[in-house]
């Protein structure tokens, strides 16, 4: 199933190829507001990519349970590899054990922004 139906994510030079763009067949609509499109961060983008299988499909959300390990994919915690808690009552956030310095130290996290390690 496809993650965005219809989505075409393109970088583009939005003074030279805006209107060329705007207008090729097979485009509806560039989203934005007026002429300004909505920019997607590089951060959403690479979120995307490393959920990316070796057959091009994103893996939306594993599940989790506690006790799995977890790595956490994005931010200034980025590749530190934690024990998953439990999910937060918002589902959108989690909670997980990270061991700094021999210290386990309860983190709150985007669930976008960990994946779960073998």
């Amino acid at each position: 199933m496809p993650l965005f139906p219809n989505y075409l994510f393109a970088k583009l030079d939005l003074e030279r190829h805006y209107y060329k763009t705007k207008w090729t067949r097979g485009v509806n609509r560039i989203l934005g507001i007026g002429n300004e499109p909505t920019p997607i961060s590089e951060v959403a983008i690479q979120v995307i990519k490393d959920r990316m299988g070796d057959d091009d499909t994103v893996e939306l959300l594993e599940d989790l349970k506690p006790g799995n390990m977890v790595q956490i994919t994005s931010g200034p915690l980025k590749d530190f590899v934690g024990v998953f808690q439990k999910g937060l009552s918002s589902q959108k956030r989690v909670k997980i054990l990270l061991n700094m310095i021999g210290v386990e130290v309860p983190v709150q996290i985007s669930r976008m922004y960990i994946k779960k390690v073998a």
